[in-house]
């Protein structure tokens, strides 16, 4: 295994060309250590995290349909918001705790440790209530913004119009958020609302760096959509990469705590 980036040097102010040099050295991470972070990670993640998406594909894609050919009737926006939310709350049962175990056993890695699939499905195990209850809150918060957006944006009233701008530029940097929020999670010292306050705070308070995750985060989407293959070896662990970098650049100390409930780790 190549040895991670040393954290000396790495003070200093977070600036969008760190974070797409944390990228590109993510990037080369997963490729230099393509069975431990290419394959037997993002696998792992995979078989974890997608079990449960039909939850949200099926009925979302019933109540859009419904949506689409009758709008106007007065209980399909209810019906839509309920699909949506039940349909998230299921596929976060096993989404956000692989999310979490992705970003903990990748500090991990960072730190120098070796990784086996023993330690992601503990990992796994140890994080499913905490991951489940900040994926949902984190889907929940990007689902009203988004909704606030399109709302203001078709009121018809330019007062209200202007509003439409400022829950966008709030969907943005809560995409950028998404950087700081799961390293956050993974220390024991922190809550869930502290993780999700201190996210947005510090991507707040950092819009520029914060877009530039952002970017990074559309382009690996964006190839992983146009070609199976790199969805495999780049999207989650690469982002997780990137992500923890960002952290430990804004927030100090180690890249992710292990939960000190677990006495295994210890």
């Amino acid at each position: 295994m190549d040895a991670p980036v040393p954290r000396a040097g790495l003070g200093g102010g977070l600036t969008v060309g760190r974070v797409l040099g944390y990228a590109g050295w993510a990037v080369m991470q997963v490729f230099r250590n393509f069975g431990t972070l290419g394959l037997r990670l993002n696998l792992l993640w995979f078989l974890a995290a997608l079990p449960l998406l039909p939850a949200v594909g099926i009925p979302v894609a019933l109540a859009v349909q419904q949506a689409a050919s009758g709008f106007d009737s007065p209980q399909t926006p209810l019906v839509l918001a309920l699909a949506l939310v039940g349909a998230t709350g299921a596929a976060c049962l096993s989404a956000g705790p692989a999310t979490l175990a992705l970003v903990h056993t990748t500090a991990r890695f960072v730190q120098g440790d070796e990784i086996g699939i023993v330690d992601f499905w503990r990992a796994l195990r140890q994080f499913w209530p905490r991951g489940w209850l900040v994926l949902f809150a984190d889907l929940l918060v990007l689902y009203a913004l988004v909704f606030g957006f399109y709302f203001y944006l078709n009121s018809g009233q330019l007062l209200l119009q202007a509003f439409a701008f400022v829950a966008l530029y709030l969907t943005l940097v809560w995409v950028g958020a998404q950087a700081y929020l799961f390293p956050l999670v993974i220390r024991a010292d922190v809550s869930l609302p502290q993780a999700c306050l201190g996210g947005f705070v510090l991507a707040l308070g950092r819009v520029g760096p914060s877009a530039a995750f952002g970017l990074v985060a559309a382009v690996a989407i964006g190839v992983s959509v146009a070609f199976v293959l790199p969805l495999m070896v780049l999207a989650p662990v690469t982002l997780a990469l990137v992500g923890l970098r960002m952290a430990q650049d804004s927030i100090g100390g180690p890249l992710g705590e292990t939960p000190e409930t677990d006495p295994e780790y210890s």
